[in-house]
């Protein structure tokens, strides 16, 4: 754009524009790759120059509709500084024009005009769009998204600090939405509704609750209340779940054990294996501290295995022998974790740790016997007391 009809569109001075179109008539004629006058004076409010502007381009539809090096449109500039008589007069050129997008429909970011305004809570240039798209019979357009999926209620909801905007803007939406236009229960790219967004982001202005009415007129839920495709998934799953867990009333017990048996034998196995050679040995080896944090974790591992299989196998023939295996291994692979073991006060803590653990789950095993024991005698007690 030529420097001086920049300067006269940012002043607003429609002396200076009409000066320079009578030096040049087709100084608005070429085509501009950045802002247009006409973006400039949207942006600043200036109405008269705008009008003026614009009393000489012979196509003013399309003229309206250009879009500047952003992928904003008059319009955009017009709603988003709050510039109400601006957008009025873009109107009436065409209440098409707040539908315009961008260069395929869509700005940089995919936004319409209406986005544009309840981002930058211009909720009197909102008003004025939505009731433009009304009279053109377009309300669809509300729902139009974003490149993150975003109709125009999720940016509201998303504003922690401008809740009462959101009350403005739902509001808003509740009187002007036609029946079944607005899909207030669209879901933008992250999964999430509007009313999502106003949950996760607390309300600090004290008109939470009344949004929330107006959110339940307009039939909001929450995505995962919405999507009948994930909802039945959620279900799927918890019939699975509840189809594996285990129930007394139908599950032996005996198979229930044998389960646990396995499953104790291969942690067992698994940690056993990972204590004589440590994965990632070589780069553990650098760094004392954190090759500690596997030992002590893989020998807690351990040792809850071995003592899960101590317990499953109680009564079992050879108990005795089977204790002495068990025992055996667990000798081996304190030992092999005491040589592994940096030197300095990180060995002396996993040997006092490789011998207070054992004796801990042994400890803890008495203490819940003891336990269990108190409950049935009182038990016992109260029932022959009450008799």
């Amino acid at each position: 754009m030529d420097a001086e009809l920049f300067k006269a569109a940012r002043d607003g001075n429609i002396e200076a524009l009409l000066k320079l179109l009578e030096r040049d008539p087709l100084l608005l004629e070429g085509v501009a790759t950045a802002n247009n006058p006409l973006h400039v004076a949207a942006m600043l409010g200036h109405l008269d120059f705008a009008k003026e502007l614009l009393k000489h381009k012979s196509d003013v539809g399309e003229y309206a509709k250009e879009l500047n090096q952003h992928g904003y449109s008059p319009m955009h500039l017009a709603a988003a500084n709050g510039h109400l008589q601006v957008v009025e007069m873009l109107l009436g050129i065409s209440r098409e024009l707040c539908c315009v997008k961008g260069r395929d429909g869509v700005n940089a970011w995919n936004e319409t005009a209406l986005h544009v305004a309840i981002k930058n809570n211009q909720f009197e240039s909102l008003r004025t769009l939505v009731e433009g798209l009304k009279q053109c019979n377009n309300l669809v357009i509300l729902n139009s998204r974003d490149v993150e999926g975003n109709t125009v209620l999720h940016p509201s909801a998303a504003t922690k600090n401008h809740q009462a905007s959101l009350l403005e803007a739902v509001e808003l939406l509740v009187n002007c939405n036609d029946p079944g236009v607005l899909e207030v229960n669209a879901t933008n790219k992250s999964g999430l509704s509007a009313l999502d967004l106003f949950i996760l982001c607390p309300c600090e202005s004290g008109s939470g609750a009344e949004t929330m009415r107006l959110l339940g007129r307009l039939g909001a839920a929450r995505a995962q209340d919405s999507n009948p495709i994930a909802q039945a998934a959620r279900e799927g799953i918890k019939d699975l779940e509840r189809y594996f867990e285990f129930r007394l009333d139908r599950d032996n017990p005996s198979d229930v054990r044998n389960a646990l048996l396995v499953v104790a034998v291969l942690m067992a196995t698994a940690t056993y294996q990972a204590g004589l050679e440590p994965p990632g040995k070589a780069l553990l080896a650098t760094n004392p501290y954190a090759l500690a944090g596997v030992m002590l974790a893989n020998s807690a591992g351990f040792l809850a295995s071995m003592n899960m299989i101590v317990v499953l196998t109680h009564n079992f023939p050879f108990k005795f022998e089977l204790f002495v295996a068990g025992l055996a291994m667990g000798v081996t692979n304190g030992s092999a974790m005491i040589t592994l073991a940096p030197q300095g006060p990180i060995r002396h803590t996993f040997i006092a740790l490789s011998i207070i653990m054992p004796l801990a789950i042994y400890i803890c095993r008495l203490v819940k016997a003891r336990i269990k024991q108190h409950r049935l005698s009182s038990g016992a007690y109260r029932r022959h007391a009450s008799a």
